[in-house]
Order: structure tokens, then C-alpha cells, then sequence
């Protein structure tokens, strides 16, 4: 009986046990999969600081192609009259 007793606060024990170590498992296996979730939003965030970058780098060729423009079409203009004035 004392042994029957024995032998099952054992198995008990043992079956404690290995719920505490799956337990532990499930909140490591938790913790890493919020962590990969974390990592994946900040590469996300990266990217997307890069696209805004590029595109901010874009805006300020074209704005600088448009003042160019802006520049070539006044100076011909300037030109033209003085070619009509010289004619």
C-alpha cells in the first residue's frame, strides 16, 4: 500500500514536472513568435523608409529638373527677344 502510494507521488510528480517544462516551452515558443513578429514589423518599417527616402530623392531631381526648365525656357525667351529686337 505504502509503496502503491509511493509509486503514484511519483508519477505525480514526474507528471507536474513535465507540465511545468511544457508550460515553460509554450511561453518561449510565445515569447519567440512575438519576437519574430516584432523583427518582421521593423524590417516592414526599413523598407519602408527606404521607399520614402527614394522617393523624396525623386521629388528633389524633378523639382530641380523643373527649376532648370524653368531657367532654360526664361533664358530662351530672353534670347528670342533680343533676336526680334536686333533684326
Amino acid at each position: 500500500e505504502n509503496s502503491a502510494s509511493r509509486r503514484k507521488e511519483k508519477e505525480n510528480n514526474a507528471s507536474r514536472r513535465k507540465e511545468k517544462e511544457n508550460s515553460a516551452s509554450r511561453r518561449k515558443d510565445k515569447e519567440n513568435s512575438a519576437s519574430r513578429r516584432k523583427e518582421k514589423e521593423n524590417s516592414a518599417s526599413r523598407r519602408k523608409d527606404k521607399e520614402n527616402s527614394a522617393s523624396r530623392r525623386k521629388d528633389k531631381e524633378n523639382s530641380a529638373s523643373r527649376r532648370k526648365d524653368k531657367e532654360n525656357s526664361a533664358s530662351g525667351r530672353k534670347r528670342q527677344r533680343k533676336e526680334k529686337q536686333g533684326q
